[in-house]
């Protein structure tokens, strides 16, 4: 990230087969102690992989989760998601991925429907 990047301050709190769930259960140790100017989110492949009966709804629902406990937080502090791509040994998931609904959720104005 450091040669990508070289002007900016990374700190990479990811772990390896960590799920949407993970990062919501464990958000008070690798989010705000940190007091970050940007999060980015990259996440979400291994939700469906970890499961046959992982939905699209399902993760959504768990991206919103976390989201609204960032924003609660961190109100001012943008947050970037990063698609949801496939392993190589997981293109299958793809049809699954929940990208479209995400970006959906992220877009200004968008006002979800029950």
């Amino acid at each position: 990230m450091a040669e990508y990047f070289p002007r900016k301050q990374i700190l990479n709190r990811g772990f390896g087969g960590s799920s949407l769930t993970d990062l919501i259960r464990y958000q008070d140790d690798i989010i705000y102690p940190y007091q970050p100017d940007k999060i980015v989110i990259y996440c979400g492949e291994n939700d469906f992989a970890g499961s046959d009966t992982t939905t699209v709804p399902i993760v959504v629902g768990r991206f919103q989760t976390l989201f609204a406990a960032i924003r609660y937080r961190l109100p001012q502090v943008p947050i970037v998601f990063v698609s949801i791509k496939p392993s190589p040994g997981r293109t299958h998931l793809m049809p699954k991925f929940a990208n479209a609904a995400i970006r959906l959720f992220l877009k200004p104005g968008y006002v979800p429907t029950m």
